[in-house]
């Protein structure tokens, strides 16, 4: 009885112990760093790296992380102490203050001290918009300032941003890296790529909202309809003959006047499907005498004009007359004027 019981004890030992290893102890751990392999960031931003999805037969005791994969661990997390951060959840995060690519190397220990690793690239890019505050990168301007807070600064640096931006009403400063620099401002670029207005205030920004040191460039248009409810008229100028006709419902239609030849229909011209050319001596377009084309004040008039000459006068844009607002006259015009510096810009 005693020899076959020593045979069965000498059995086991011989089952359960295969080259150092204690199969009965369970798996031995495994490094798991979650998420997309390789990952992206900016410079100056963190990064975390997540390996709370790392497992063991048994528990896993210590996290320690690598960030450049020089063979020597930057901080570790374990059940007593922690030198990454101040939560024990196996998750870290580090910044880079050089752009380039690194191999991040996560190591983990079980309580039987079994170890294992695992690696994944970082690419650190040098961020498009940087926001100081916040010390955080974006690769597009509107994405800093959907995640902005009030008095955020901004900083873009030189390049070409193909987007249009909305201040959304925030109280932000939005620069280039140097506004005072001209070569800095004629490279800082935001491009609309001919989609709409490149930039858009929601009209409750303060006055401490600031965008400075930028070249904006090719703005336009998307199809669109007016639906504002006081509105009382909107001429398009989009036709190629006739009258300019009101597209309110008002039926404010105009009529071409002036000497031959009246003003002219250029389709491909304007900013949205056309425009009307007139001769800068006596065309105009004649609205006849509505009574609610003389609203009290206060009212909104915009419209889009191009000047193609050099002068230094007045220009009546529109008015309640097709006569020159004279100080003596007695009368009361309703006028937007347009006063063109020497250059020719407005």
């Amino acid at each position: 009885m005693n020899r076959v019981l020593l045979t069965g004890i000498l059995d086991i030992v011989t089952v359960t112990v295969v080259a150092g290893h204690c199969y009965a102890c369970g798996p031995p751990p495994t490094a798991v760093i979650s998420g997309s392999d390789p990952k992206y960031t900016y410079k100056d931003t963190e990064i975390q790296i997540d390996g709370s999805t790392s497992h063991s037969g048994y528990n896993i005791r210590k996290y320690e992380w690598d960030w450049t994969d020089d063979d020597s661990y930057d901080c570790e997390e374990t059940p007593s102490s922690n030198t990454c951060d101040d939560d024990s959840d196996g998750k870290a995060s580090h910044p880079y203050d050089t752009a380039g690519v690194y191999t991040v190397r996560l190591k983990v220990t079980d309580t039987l001290y079994r170890t294992d690793t695992e690696t994944c690239k970082v690419y650190v890019d040098t961020p498009r918009v940087y926001n100081t505050n916040q010390e955080k990168g974006y690769s597009h301007i509107q994405l800093a300032i959907d995640e902005a807070s009030t008095n955020d600064e901004l900083v873009v640096q030189e390049g070409i941003c193909y987007e249009t931006i909305d201040f959304g009403g925030k109280n932000l400063i939005l620069r280039s890296t140097n506004p005072d620099d001209p070569d800095v401002v004629a490279n800082t670029i935001i491009d609309g790529v001919g989609l709409a207005s490149v930039v858009t205030f929601e009209g409750s920004e303060p006055s401490s909202c600031k965008l400075t040191g930028f070249t904006i460039r090719d703005g336009g248009f998307k199809d669109y309809e007016i639906d504002f409810p006081n509105l009382k008229a909107h001429w398009k100028l989009d036709e190629t003959s006739g009258d300019a006709l009101d597209s309110s419902g008002n039926n404010y239609d105009g009529t071409l006047l002036g000497d031959t030849p009246l003003p002219v229909w250029e389709p491909s011209g304007g900013q949205i499907d056309g425009a009307l050319s007139f001769d800068g001596e006596d065309d105009y377009v004649n609205l006849s005498n509505h009574s609610t084309l003389k609203p009290l004040l206060p009212i909104t008039i915009s419209a889009w004009i191009n000047i193609d000459i050099d002068t230094s006068t007045r220009m009546t844009v529109i008015s309640l007359d097709n006569v020159s607002l004279s100080p003596w006259s007695g009368q009361r015009h309703l006028q937007v004027k347009v006063e063109l510096c020497s250059t020719g810009t407005g």
